[in-house]
């Protein structure tokens, strides 16, 4: 066991639960993994809008919930494209820079 997984034992990581998670995970068809993969997306994304003040000042509430839906409705959405699309793209506070990870497609 690598000094990180003896941290991480410490700390109470749940290394039992993990595992079978994975392999819950590993064992799905590919047309399951593919919708649990986007839910998991769209819990990400629900996640930060609610809880990063940087995210939740980058969309707006009224944005917000417009995104939220437009991603329920249709998972495969280009999360970075249905921002930009609201906002002029010369402004320096939402460039592609700025949406970084988070709205990566």
């Amino acid at each position: 066991m690598s000094l990180f997984e003896r941290t991480l034992e410490f700390s109470g990581f749940p290394f039992k639960r993990a595992e079978q998670d994975y392999l819950q995970i590993q064992s799905l068809d590919p047309k399951a993994f593919d919708y649990w993969q986007l839910c998991q997306r769209l819990r990400m994304v629900k996640h930060h809008l609610d809880h990063s003040p940087f995210y939740q000042d980058l969309i707006g509430s009224a944005q917000k919930d417009e995104l939220v839906r437009r991603l329920s409705e249709n998972p495969q959405a280009n999360i970075r494209r249905i921002v930009m699309g609201r906002h002029d793209h010369r402004n320096t506070r939402l460039s592609h820079r700025s949406v970084g990870f988070f709205f990566a497609a």
